[in-house]
């Protein structure tokens, strides 16, 4: 019964945690699950049309298992100095070396940049961030987040 209770007493306090984790890194917010309409249109671009539907969930679905990205976690959108980023938050496991090769060539097929980041929302600590964007042909945005 004791290390029930113990395991319950950890559970209550990881959300805790991962707040006091955001107010003081101060990651984003992640829009949990939407796909900007840049990043679906670009992949539609690169990887052609999914069998069924055409919404930005089946689309990076179809990406996904043409690619066999497993990077592909706590996904959604974000802004960040006003500009609309695709944000996915893998647990270190997901983001090995085979990731990393991924994410770039995505990135070169379909003209856009990319950057990960230590500071996740997902569970700040524990989770890196990748974000997608728009490139504003200067780069610059690199060197801004």
């Amino acid at each position: 019964m004791a290390s029930v209770q113990k395991g319950a007493q950890a559970m209550s306090v990881e959300p805790e945690q991962i707040n006091d984790a955001r107010r003081l890194l101060k990651p984003t917010p992640v829009k949990k699950n939407h796909v900007p309409k840049w990043f679906r249109r670009a992949l539609l671009k690169a990887y052609g049309r999914p069998p069924h539907a055409m919404d930005g969930h089946s689309v990076i679905m179809h990406a996904k298992s043409v690619c066999g990205w497993e990077w592909l976690e706590h996904w959604g959108s974000t802004t960040i100095h006003g500009r609309q980023a695709f944000v996915s938050e893998p647990y270190p496991y997901h983001l090995t070396f085979s990731d990393l090769a991924c994410i770039v060539e995505m990135c070169q097929r379909t003209g856009l940049k990319y950057r990960i980041s230590p500071n996740a929302w997902h569970y700040p600590g524990k989770t890196f961030r990748v974000l997608i964007f728009e490139s504003d042909g200067e780069g610059s945005l690199i060197t801004r987040w």
